[in-house]
């Protein structure tokens, strides 16, 4: 999840918040560049011309991308045609710091790998820091810890290296930003006190209030608010002293935040409007989305929501205007939350669904989870169970999810704390019988000359060793209380995790056994099987439910002998697509059953009327239904009818490909009615019927992900009609298996085949 009160670091917000990235260059305007540009023409040598070029590269880079790029590209040339690279080492800096710019993170790390030898052939110890340091800030970007702590900690080194006490600090600060990200909050606190004495004994005001600030935010994860206040307060002193106001407002944001953690909903608009006032003046948005997101929270939670969607919706703006994903997941998870209040739902769910996508695709299971909770609360409003149910049962899911990984990192924390005490506590007690042994050895040199003395030091050390012992008890004694509160917790870990397991048991259950209703309602197989021994049915759902159904009825007396079968789909798969279908299947038996109709055309016009009528009485403007291929054979007159909505009828005859559309509607509510078209088809024996949904052209897979499709669908059909049908039915079935892989079922699949 993106941290509103993240630590300063590189590359947040992009270009726009730049701290400690090393660019080898210097900030300038457009009157410095002109004064660059003018050295630079009266500059001779080419490696006092190649340090310009520099500079003037990194100036651009601040207001002109394609400036920067030509003149990056003339010293690109320069540099190789003099041999120094020192010049190289900067082009290359210079492309990385483009791609990070364009969010090309692969790219900026390959550039940045690239100027990492030519600064060492040059000797430039700053140039190794800076790929180095640039490395590790986009490995952070993109959430791989480890790598960028790697190149974080090889800086260190480099920097004691050339006794480059700045670069060492700065090192320090990046690494406890990197276990910040990680909400390792304790080794965060640790890297950065180590940076701390060397700006002050460098006296740069700047980056202290850049630490104490990080400080502030570790401490207000760890809830130790008292402290993150200080560390907050003595930040907005540096900033102060050195000038650098635009920060100032990062500061007031943490505060109202700490204020909304502890219901101090007023205190919090206090300190946001503050903080909003000065980051308007200083145009710091970065800071104003914060602010406004809090002064919104806090209106909310007041129940003041017009103050609240007043907020709200000027930080959807800055989401917007930067197109910046982390701002939008942010805004509209709390728009979504502020609709709900307002009982808002059709416009909640749209702001909930967005941010829900958004938090799949930062992998943040908490917002996830609880998008998905307000979107069940949302649908259960507007009396739609079934979406419901499915929003509530992933919440569900993701909160085991989310619960399993957290205590599983509370407790390796625990552990990791239990271990180092532990082994702090050895090296003492190793050191004390060290200081032990040495106190022996002097008091027998000394017994030669002093043996008066002998007495006095053997009570000593006794007094030494009693209270060495004690202390070590009581460590021990502390250690097994730790011991057992980690004890304590996997117990309530186990016991909460039994809950969960339980609902979801219970969920399940639920499911399964809507399954076998559902297939209650599927024909049995020997009713096809009885009048066409030749034919498979091909029915895989995607998922315990299924939208999709298959659906046959024999009417038989004096006068007639008719055969139906169908191919159906209905809106929606899993537990609402089952419902859908159950409705749809029972319409379609009363057209034929209780309104004795025959011909497909005249079915699927009663049947959609049935399930129009069906739905209505909710009240709601429901657009479920079913799309779907019908045949009728006359098995006494050796006659063929068909009628499709949406779904086509595929046919060999006399070893030739037939296919007859569908009409364009759906049964169920569509913006134009017409009567359904009756198609009527030779009864020529040996022919083969195939009745689909939509399911297996669409199922994603193959080489390149992409979808079967129907041209594709229809070959392996030509290919395969000479087969028997239980070897074609497995020969498609395997086909749809290795094309789909290891990618999820798209859709419910049905296919059935028929051979008279």
């Amino acid at each position: 999840m993106f941290d509103p009160f993240s630590p300063i670091r590189p590359f947040k917000f992009l270009k726009n918040h730049l701290f400690f990235l090393f660019v080898l260059s210097y900030s300038f305007g457009t009157a410095q560049i002109d004064s660059l540009t003018r050295v630079y023409s009266k500059t001779k040598t080419d490696t006092s011309r190649v340090n310009l070029i520099n500079r003037i590269v990194y100036a651009y880079e601040q207001i002109n991308l394609d400036s920067a790029g030509k003149w990056a590209q003339k010293g690109f040339a320069l540099s190789k045609s003099s041999l120094n690279n020192k010049g190289i080492g900067y082009y290359f800096n210079h492309k990385g710091r483009m791609c990070l710019y364009t969010q090309k993170y692969d790219s900026a790390i390959i550039y940045f790998k690239q100027a990492y030898p030519f600064f060492e052939k040059a000797n430039f110890t700053k140039g190794m820091i800076s790929c180095n340091n640039n490395i590790g800030a986009v490995y952070g970007e993109i959430g791989k810890n480890k790598e960028s702590l790697e190149y974080h900690f090889k800086n260190v080194k480099l920097g004691e290296s050339a006794g480059d006490k700045e670069s060492i600090a700065n090192s320090y600060v990046n690494i406890g930003n990197v276990y910040n990200q990680m909400q390792n909050y304790y080794l965060s606190v640790q890297h950065i006190l180590k940076a701390i004495p060397l700006y002050e004994e460098l006296k740069l005001e700047k980056p202290l209030g850049t630490c104490y600030y990080n400080l502030a935010v570790s401490n207000y994860h760890l809830k130790n608010y008292e402290k993150a206040s200080e560390y907050g307060l003595r930040s907005n002193e540096y900033f102060q002293r050195s000038n650098t106001l635009s920060q100032i407002p990062n500061n007031y944001s943490l505060l109202s935040n700490i204020a909304l953690d502890q219901k101090n909903f007023d205190g919090a608009l206090v300190a946001a409007k503050t903080g909003a006032e000065l980051a308007l003046k200083l145009s710091n948005t970065y800071a104003l989305f914060f602010l406004y997101e809090n002064m919104a929270q806090a209106y909310r939670n007041k129940n003041q929501s017009d103050s609240a969607l007043h907020y709200i919706n000027k930080t959807v703006n800055i989401a917007l205007q930067f197109n910046y994903d982390p701002f939008k997941l942010k805004s509209y998870r709390s728009k979504g939350l502020i609709l709900h209040n307002r009982k808002d739902y059709k416009n909640a769910i749209l702001y909930l669904d967005t941010a829900q996508l958004l938090a799949q695709n930062a992998r943040d299971l908490g917002v996830q989870s609880d998008c998905e909770q307000y979107l069940a609360l949302c649908y259960k409003a507007l009396s739609q169970p079934d979406k419901a149910f499915d929003h509530l049962y992933s919440s569900f899911t993701l909160k085991d999810t989310l619960f399993q990984n957290s205590n599983a990192r509370s407790i390796l924390e625990l552990q990791t704390l239990f271990e180092t005490e532990k082994k702090e506590l050895q090296i003492k007690n190793q050191s004390l019988l060290l200081d032990s042994a040495k106190h022996k050895n002097e008091a027998k040199n000394r017994l030669l000359y002093f043996a008066a003395f002998a007495s006095l030091c053997i009570a000593i050390f006794a007094f030494i060793a009693y209270k060495n012992f004690r202390e070590t008890k009581k460590a021990n004694v502390l250690i097994s209380e730790q011991k057992k509160e980690v004890e304590f917790k996997n117990a309530e870990i186990t016991r909460q995790k039994h809950i969960v397991d339980q609902k979801q048991k219970e969920i399940l259950d639920s499911i399964q056994y809507a399954k076998h209703i559902q297939l209650a309602i599927l024909p049995p197989l020997e009713l096809v099987n009885k009048h066409f021994p030749n034919n498979f049915i091909l029915y895989q759902p995607k998922d315990i439910v299924a939208g999709d159904f298959y659906w046959a009825e024999h009417i038989t007396d004096s006068k007639q002998n008719l055969f139906f079968i169908a191919a159906a789909d209905s809106t929606g798969h899993g537990v609402p697509g089952a419902i859908v279908s159950v409705v749809c299947s029972n319409a379609l038996n009363r057209s034929v059953k209780e309104y004795h109709l025959t011909q497909p055309s005249l079915i699927l016009d009663k049947t959609r009327e049935l399930v129009l009528d069906t739905f209505s009485k909710s009240g709601e403007d429901v657009k479920d239904g079913m799309d779907v291929s019908l045949m009728v054979f006359d098995l006494k007159n050796k006659t063929i009818a068909w009628s499709g909505a949406n779904n086509p009828l595929w046919y060999i005859q006399n070893g030739v490909f037939h296919e007859i559309k569908a009409d364009k509607q759906p049964i169920g509510k569509s913006e134009k009615f017409k009567p359904f078209t009756n198609h009527v088809i030779p009864y020529v024996e040996g022919s083969l019927f195939y009745l689909f949904t939509d399911g297996y052209p669409d199922q994603f897979g193959g080489p390149e992900g992409k979808k079967f499709k129907y041209n594709r669908f229809a070959d392996l059909l030509v290919s395969s009609h000479h087969m028997d049908m239980r070897t074609q039915a497995q020969h498609i079935g395997t086909t749809f298996s290795n094309w789909k892989n290891k990618q999820d079922q798209t859709d419910d699949v049905c296919v059935i085949g028929i051979r008279i």
